[in-house]
């Protein structure tokens, strides 16, 4: 998990390579979520928008999730204002300005801390369960279709694919189960794809 405390740090002492490494993937995420498919890509304009707000500010934070919120909370309102510019989005825009911003900026933390989690765990994999993950989640290839592209047996992918998920759980501190997994996967998969 990334260790948002020094990553702050060195953002506002004008070091931002380490948020580009560690915390830009997971923001762009975000605003294309918010920013749905058809405008998914705005996400980058709207991610560094709120970079240039939030480094102008970088100073004034007292610490890294004050500093995180701000950043989300930027994000959000450059989405809804790219939005805002659709007559088509109005209903969600609605919707989105009727709910409690703290509410929505707490949710946009939570969501964001477990994509980040994801992410470092599947980074995390052995070499021989990336590739599992690879082939099974991403291509979305059946267990005979990677045993025949590894020169594996089919049982050696599916006790691999149940090794791949144990050490997720354990990565992600036990607190998903399987299926959760599972889903965390196929909405991170799906946001990358989008």
């Amino acid at each position: 998990m990334a260790d948002y405390d020094n990553i702050f740090h060195d953002f506002v002492s004008g070091n931002i390579t380490p948020f580009y490494d560690m915390m830009y993937p997971g923001m762009m995420l975000y605003a294309m979520h918010i920013l749905g498919d058809e405008f998914a890509y705005m996400a980058e304009d709207c991610v560094q928008e709120s970079v240039i707000t939030t480094y102008m500010k970088r100073e004034e934070f007292e610490s890294g999730s004050t500093w995180r919120a701000f950043l989300l909370t930027c994000i959000r309102n450059n989405a809804i204002a790219i939005l805002r510019k659709s007559s088509r989005h109005l209903t969600y825009i609605e919707k989105s300005e009727k709910a409690d911003i703290q509410d929505d900026c707490s949710y946009a933390l939570i969501e964001h801390e477990i994509h980040e989690m994801l992410f470092d765990a599947i980074e995390s994999l052995p070499e021989k369960f990336h590739k599992i993950f690879e082939l099974s989640f991403e291509a979305g290839l059946k267990n005979a279709e990677i045993a025949k592209i590894l020169g594996i047996a089919e049982i050696t992918v599916k006790k691999r694919k149940a090794a791949l998920i144990t050490h997720l759980h354990n990565r992600l501190g036990g607190i998903f189960d399987e299926k959760s997994i599972l889903l965390l996967i196929s909405t991170h998969i799906a946001n990358i794809a989008g």
